[in-house]
């Protein structure tokens, strides 16, 4: 068909056409699509002019279709097909799916949400696969293109083009070794007495991606405790136990991942001398993948496990 019968066209012509190829007949196709007669024949005067041919011609033995209408029946149920198809309701089964899902973090994210997330994706959808990739200066635009589905991160203020949904609030641990001569004062007495005793070790802290820069994430710096210094700074919590272990140093880290930290090496912890001192942490998506079936089900997996 040439371009310029695209607009002549609508999904009702299509719908009878496919009809009178089936019936041969107006009556019949008109009672099989719920219209009158008339407009069931004013439809096969469009499809004519359209097609440039008569479809359906009277012959002594009844109506009887044209080579053309022959020749297009086989395209036209193809075409139905499509359409269908088209205008199918969306439907995701975990249990089948294949779906790639591509998810951007820090190892923190890995290890506070993924560790628990990553087996329930597994189960649920045992042919999914998932990629973990670092959190960049780039994964806001990746999500935008298409690169990523989902990131997690912290609560860092977003454009207004990407959705989000809180997964948790975080508070801080001091982490030290085993039997550190902090560990008592830093679980008794005052928050000042606790902050200046912590402060007079050297820490070890660890440097995120925030934007287009590196942050050390010194929680005793920020509350102005200089006594001590910064001895080591880490890109990965994971690296962080086993130095731990064997040195003066303290760390200050988030509960969660403290807590998987302590159980790998011989640590020791306190709670973080000013309560309230946490952060919110959230999964965050571009609003284009809002209404994918596939991200909606891996967006409640996640908030399940989390």
């Amino acid at each position: 068909m040439h371009p310029r019968h695209i607009s002549e066209l609508d999904l009702n012509l299509l719908k009878l056409l496919d009809a009178l190829l089936d019936t041969r007949s107006v009556t019949l196709s008109a009672e099989r699509l719920g219209i009158g007669q008339p407009a069931a024949s004013r439809a096969l005067a469009r499809l004519r002019k359209v097609l440039d041919d008569p479809l359906l011609v009277r012959t002594p033995s009844g109506y009887e279709l044209t080579p053309r209408a022959i020749r297009l029946k086989p395209e036209v149920v193809q075409a139905m097909h499509a359409l269908d198809h088209v205008f199918a309701p969306p439907s995701f089964e975990a249990v089948t799916s294949t779906r790639r899902f591509r998810i951007a973090t820090t190892d923190y994210g890995s290890m506070a949400v993924l560790n628990q997330a990553v087996p329930a994706l597994l189960r649920s959808a045992p042919h999914a696969s998932l990629d973990v990739v670092p959190w960049s200066e780039s994964t806001l635009d990746d999500m935008a293109g298409g690169g990523v589905d989902l990131a997690l991160y912290a609560d860092d203020a977003l454009p207004a083009a990407y959705a989000w949904r809180r997964l948790f609030t975080e508070t801080f641990v001091c982490l030290y070794r085993h039997g550190h001569p902090v560990g008592p004062l830093a679980a008794a007495g005052s928050s000042a007495s606790r902050l200046k005793a912590l402060g007079k070790y050297p820490r070890a802290v660890i440097a995120y991606p925030s934007g287009r820069v590196t942050q050390l994430d010194d929680l005793l710096d920020q509350w102005g405790l200089r006594d001590g210094h910064v001895a080591l700074s880490l890109p990965y919590f994971l690296a962080a136990p086993w130095i731990i272990a064997e040195s003066d140093l303290v760390l200050v880290a988030p509960a969660r991942v403290a807590t998987r930290l302590a159980s790998i090496a011989r640590l020791d912890s306190s709670p973080f001398p000013i309560r309230g001192k946490g952060f919110e942490y959230r999964m965050i998506w571009h609003e284009r993948m809002h209404h994918d079936l596939a991200h909606r089900w891996l967006r409640e997996l996640i908030r399940q496990n989390a």
